[in-house]
């Protein structure tokens, strides 16, 4: 076999209305093709990349964000015809399709309003929908053209559906024959199961209004779209969609690019305000204390579906491989090179330990990625961007918080004041492209002057009221996590272990501090430093800094309301 051609779905210029809408084709599912060959009709989701108050003036909403389309295929020219595409009503996502036997009828799997389209294969009218399970992935007629064979994934059942009324009398009418379980004792445990149920739903008129909107219309399979949406009336900004994978929740700290959630029950708000839901939780819980507010009164414990949720999305623990890497496993030669290049450069101050995350998730940076269309975080000043992990790096382009870097070397080379030859940034890149789940922690070079603090499986005690670098390791093998406050557990669980089969210890270098707050900050003539702004473990920085900056919330936002900061040179 060969290729003999892409083509590429284009972008849909139709206007935004509460039955159409415009955007760009994304998660593909398998082509339908017809039984003269002729045509294939593509399912998949719509979406809206060019809408938004920053991008077009008009707001992201419920049912013009995400839209379920069916695209069609001219198999003699292969092109597409734009002017066939099928626009699902009240759906999101079309995963699957398949043709009758006849050619006559077109079937079209619309996963998250739990429903069958039953479309004119010919004119593209629909004519019908059954009624399915919970989120229906994969469909087939029988050969005898009298059966609709639908798989529920999340129904966890295969449901056979009399299409006999259709296909030979022309009614349009169906009916359910048996729903057969595909699953005797399911894996997950029920509150996770539920979480998934719902976080693949969106028919449920709490989760969405139209079932339009379900979690997994941007997260499928707990992953990311590879779209950047314009969440400027969300009071963010341009926001590149975060795959959930080994993200384990909250295991790195607080959500989004911003950290503007510190729990995933406060996916609440976003349910009702964008999905349009009526929420998970009532309206007199929801509207308690500051609960109805990101990072306000805990919404955990208050509704076992939310709870359910959170439980699904806390499971995605798993990173995955590098398919970058040699047949044997390892690192490149080129990935070598350049993990001698991130330990040399620092990268671990900001992308340290196990995770190579900010270990604490308390830390945003601005490295100099920020502009206008970054907005803002929760309706005020942007301070910086939440550190992300790079484990999977390699997988979760376009880059950075705005999506604005095409390639890895291109987010590196974002960042202020990163001056690097052209080859060592090219096996930077390689190597961030294979870290994978295979690098056991982020490697860092221990610097001259660091201080012991404790040895293995002891504990790390710093300088009181001071950020601090920890390394730890032997020999000349070490990772890090920086931006520490007060002290830190010396050990594998930790940080990872950089020196398998050897006694680690831990060793710090704190920051150097310049100035309390409202006082100036002046870093070395002929210097440029990272300053660092906060107190108590909450901090905001900035790289790539020369000269005086002003050590206040005006310059850095407010990391910690109410308790007196300082600024610190790293």
């Amino acid at each position: 076999m060969t290729v003999q051609r892409t083509v590429v779905l284009q972008h849909s210029d139709r206007a935004d209305t509460s039955i159409s809408g415009s955007g760009v084709p994304n998660y593909l599912g398998a082509a339908a093709i017809s039984p003269d060959g002729g045509s294939a009709w593509v399912p998949s989701k719509q979406d809206n990349v060019k809408r938004g108050t920053l991008r077009n003036g008009s707001a992201l909403d419920f049912q013009n964000t995400v839209r379920a389309i069916s695209s069609r295929l001219d198999l003699a020219t292969l092109t597409e015809d734009s002017a066939a595409r099928i626009d699902h009503d009240n759906a999101s996502v079309a995963s699957a399709a398949s043709y009758d036997a006849s050619g006559a009828y077109l079937f079209v799997a619309l996963e998250t309003a739990r429903q069958v389209a039953v479309l004119d294969a010919r004119s593209g009218a629909q004519l019908m929908r059954v009624e399915t399970g919970l989120a229906p992935q994969a469909l087939v007629v029988s050969a005898d053209n009298t059966r609709l064979f639908v798989h529920n994934f999340m129904g966890r059942s295969v449901q056979a559906v009399d299409i006999t009324p259709l296909t030979q009398l022309g009614e349009l009418r169906s009916s359910t024959l048996a729903s057969v379980a595909t699953v005797g004792t399911d894996k997950l445990a029920a509150n996770v199961l539920l979480g998934k149920q719902l976080f693949y739903d969106a028919r449920d008129t709490r989760l969405s209004r139209d079932a339009y909107m379900s979690c997994a219309s941007c997260h499928n399979d707990g992953s990311h779209d590879g779209r950047t949406w314009d969440l400027t009336a969300q009071g963010e900004g341009l926001r590149n969609t975060i795959s959930l994978r080994g993200r384990a929740g909250l295991g790195h700290g607080r959500l989004h690019w911003s950290s503007n959630f510190d729990e995933v029950q406060d996916f609440e708000g976003q349910i009702r305000a964008l999905a349009g839901g009526t929420g998970l939780m009532s309206d007199a819980l929801f509207n308690t204390g500051t609960r109805n507010q990101p990072l306000g009164t805990s919404k955990a414990g208050q509704s076992a579906e939310l709870d359910a949720l959170a439980a699904y999305v806390g499971s995605l623990n798993q990173m995955p491989l590098s398919a970058a890497r040699s047949s044997s496993g390892a690192l490149t030669a080129a990935a070598q090179a350049g993990r001698a290049v991130f330990a040399a450069q620092g990268c671990a101050s900001c992308h340290g330990g196990a995770s190579f995350a900010n270990g604490g998730g308390t830390l945003l940076a601005d490295v100099g990625t920020i502009k206008a269309s970054s907005g803002k975080r929760l309706g005020a000043l942007l301070p910086g961007i939440d550190v992300p992990t790079l484990r999977d790096v390699a997988l979760t382009g376009p880059y950075l918080h705005d999506g604005s870097a095409a390639s890895l070397a291109a987010a590196v080379q974002a960042h202020r004041g990163m001056s690097l030859a052209a080859a060592d940034l090219d096996n930077l890149a390689t190597y961030l492209g294979q870290i994978g789940s295979e690098e056991v922690a982020a490697p860092a070079a221990l610097p001259a002057g660091a201080v012991r603090c404790a040895s293995e499986r002891g504990n790390c005690s710093l300088p009181s009221g001071t950020p601090a670098t920890v390394y730890y390791g032997a020999d000349s093998r070490w990772v890090s996590i920086g931006a520490v406050n007060a002290s830190i557990a010396c050990n594998n669980s930790v940080f990872g272990d950089p020196a398998y089969g050897t006694g680690k210890a831990c060793y710090y270098v704190a920051a150097t501090k310049c100035s309390n707050e409202r006082a100036t900050c002046t870093v070395p003539a002929g210097r440029t430093a990272t300053v660092i702004y906060g107190a108590n473990g909450r901090y905001h920085l900035r790289t790539g800094v020369s000269g005086a900056l002003a050590c206040n919330n005006t310059t850095f936002a407010d990391p910690l309301p109410g308790v007196g900061k300082s600024c610190w040179l790293r």
